[in-house]
């Protein structure tokens, strides 16, 4: 199913507040948070985390950078090549249990195994294509045996979705437009790697480089709720309204998922 995005307007940094005069619940305030809408405009990509972990642009000419033709205002674009494009992070932290969401759009083939997030696939996590299959994207999490082998998702391309990894204690969730799709399966509760966490490409080799997108990328060094997935869906921005008052009416859906009344209308296609 493919992602609506209609009502995400291009906000900066307190405009969602001012805009909507709510915010959220201290679970979705992200360890780590990189928004290309709040991005300059050079090759810096900026950490609304609270941390300073930001991304450098690299092997990507800063007029090429950013798109603005976008639900989010701004996004980081990659053109797929094998020049080893990147926007690489400071974020290095070995992981417990964690939650990386991340939305983005793919324009092309680009190389295999595309990118959206990495950090290290053999002993860390990424997010990404199917080897070389249109449409088909998930993630991989470290495993006993050290590799972290991918759970694929029905993800159509050409359209803007977004993309969840979570794992909870030996469980892993991948997870797809606000659980829409999903897959869960069981992984080592093993840390993680202290590899570089990189957007657009893998780590550390850089031969797995996306031909399109990437929005926002959140990442929660816990496992977030099932209902914190799904408001993210509904308003990615949701993260930087903090220290606000929020509520939100809850529903079921097939058994699954809690989603919020109105994202549950966007999933039906009302």
């Amino acid at each position: 199913m493919r992602h609506r995005l209609s009502r995400f307007q291009p906000l900066g940094w307190g405009d969602a507040a001012r805009s909507r005069g709510e915010s959220v619940r201290p679970e979705l305030w992200p360890d780590a948070a990189w928004y290309p809408t709040l991005g300059p405009t050079g090759k810096i990509l900026r950490d609304v985390g609270g941390r300073g972990r930001h991304g450098l642009a690299t092997n990507i000419a800063a007029a090429d950078l950013w798109s603005t033709e976008n639900p989010f205002g701004r996004v980081l674009r990659f053109s797929g090549s094998a020049g080893g494009e990147v926007v690489e992070t400071s974020y290095t932290r070995a992981l417990g249990d964690f939650t990386c969401v991340a939305w983005f759009l793919a324009t092309g083939a680009g190389e295999a195994f595309s990118r959206v997030v990495d950090k290290r696939f053999d002993f860390g996590f990424w997010m990404g294509r199917n080897q070389s299959s249109a449409n088909s994207w998930g993630a991989g999490i470290r495993e006993t045996s050290g590799d972290g082998y991918g759970d694929f998702l029905t993800l159509g391309d050409g359209s803007w979705h977004q993309l969840v990894c979570r794992r909870r204690g030996t469980e892993k969730l991948v997870l797809g437009n606000g659980g829409s799709v999903m897959s869960v399966t069981t992984v080592t509760s093993a840390l993680l790697s202290t590899d570089t966490l990189n957007i657009g490409n893998d780590t550390p080799w850089r031969t797995s480089a996306l031909d399109g997108c990437v929005g926002p990328v959140l990442l929660y060094e816990r496992a977030i709720s099932d209902q914190a997935i799904v408001e993210l869906f509904d308003d990615p921005m949701r993260p930087l309204r903090r220290g606000r008052r929020v509520y939100a009416k809850t529903v079921s859906i097939a058994g699954s998922l809690p989603v919020v009344a109105h994202q549950r209308r966007m999933m039906e296609g009302v």
